[in-house]
């Protein structure tokens, strides 16, 4: 199985009304010695999508769901996915489910929420972090109905050519709204 490599850092995830999906950034810093400090800022993608489940498991008021997370590297535009789960309504955390853990040993996903951004607050935001978001709405209205959840994250996998994309040039980090 190889050893299990874990990133650690801060994530922003934006769930709109409805939780259907969910878009968001993983921020985590990388040991590098052509960096004064030796650290080098990485971002990657995140991307979930919704993943039905059964009615008996499922919670009416949006407490447990399970998505199907997609990692993007963006510098090379690969993706990494794995079947995660969501639990505690807004203030959320994220991990794999339990089948995804059996199917992919040494693949391991933890989001815990620390601060979430609601109304006026999450607009600010969608609009400085999330231009796609936001460009897709046509008023604030729309905006104010999502939730900006951030939070500590790990993100790991033993798998040598999924880690093997983490050692490219990334693309800068932004302070924005991140708590």
């Amino acid at each position: 199985m190889g050893d299990v490599k874990k990133l650690e850092g801060r994530a922003m995830l934006c769930f709109p009304q409805g939780g259907e999906w969910f878009q968001g950034y993983f921020y985590y810093d990388e040991w590098s010695e052509e960096e004064e400090d030796g650290k080098q800022a990485r971002t990657l993608g995140l991307f979930g999508v919704e993943v039905p489940v059964d009615d008996c498991v499922r919670c009416c008021h949006g407490g447990y769901r399970e998505y199907k997370l997609t990692v993007i590297i963006y510098e090379s535009q690969e993706e990494a996915s794995m079947d995660v789960q969501k639990t505690g309504g807004d203030y959320c955390t994220i991990q794999l489910t339990d089948a995804a853990a059996v199917d992919a040993p040494g693949a391991y996903v933890h989001f815990e929420t620390s601060s979430m951004l609601a109304d006026e607050s999450a607009v600010a935001c969608i609009r400085q972090a999330f231009p796609s978001i936001s460009a897709q709405c046509s008023n604030d209205l729309e905006l104010q109905t999502c939730i900006v959840c951030i939070g500590h994250m790990f993100l790991g996998s033993s798998s040598t050519h999924f880690w093997s994309q983490f050692n490219k040039p990334s693309v800068t980090r932004s302070s924005v709204c991140m708590m």
